[in-house]
């Protein structure tokens, strides 16, 4: 990890108070890259911004919310790598599809629109070289139930599979 963060890269982290944000923000600032978190949680920002050691900024940031992620990026400028890594309670919203809620499906691809704000957000913004990393399941990959009609997928499947079609997008867009 230590060779993808030189001393000069500036690495934006939504989601990194917590969890494997917060994880990759402590081994890149160890690094001696310059850590930006983003998170909605103040509480549990101050405390990550305060225990990562090196030169690191925290500010308050709903991903699912296009004016915060857009006032967010005005305030951190260029940047050299992205990663996101942001997530909430998507896990709970499996069901068959006959008995998923339109509510449930909506919020399991509130992952998905997250993600896109960010990323198109974030990448008018990249300096050359940079990356954008998404954090997300394995059931991008080995999906729980891939028809949602009688298996547990439902809202979160929704959600993970329009993530991998955003990576994948951004992919070519982005380079």
């Amino acid at each position: 990890m230590y060779e993808q963060y030189p001393v000069d890269k500036k690495v934006v982290l939504v989601g990194g108070s917590s969890g494997i944000g917060r994880a990759v923000a402590q081994e890149a600032a160890a690094a001696g890259a310059h850590i930006v978190l983003a998170s909605r949680n103040q509480q549990r920002l101050e405390e990550a911004r305060q225990e990562i050691l090196g030169h690191v900024e925290a500010f308050t940031m709903d991903m699912l919310d296009e004016a915060s992620v857009a006032t967010f990026f005005e305030q951190v400028g260029s940047l050299d790598h992205l990663v996101i890594s942001a997530v909430a309670d998507e896990t709970k919203l499996g069901a068959p599809i006959t008995q998923l809620s339109t509510a449930n499906a909506q919020r399991g691809m509130e992952k998905f629109w997250g993600t896109f704000f960010v990323a198109r957000a974030a990448a008018s913004r990249m300096n050359a070289g940079g990356s954008m990393t998404f954090v997300s399941s394995v059931s991008i990959f080995n999906p729980p139930c891939p028809n949602l009609v009688g298996g547990y997928g439902g809202g979160y499947q929704l959600g993970v599979l329009g993530l991998k079609g955003i990576t994948q997008a951004a992919t070519y867009v982005v380079y």
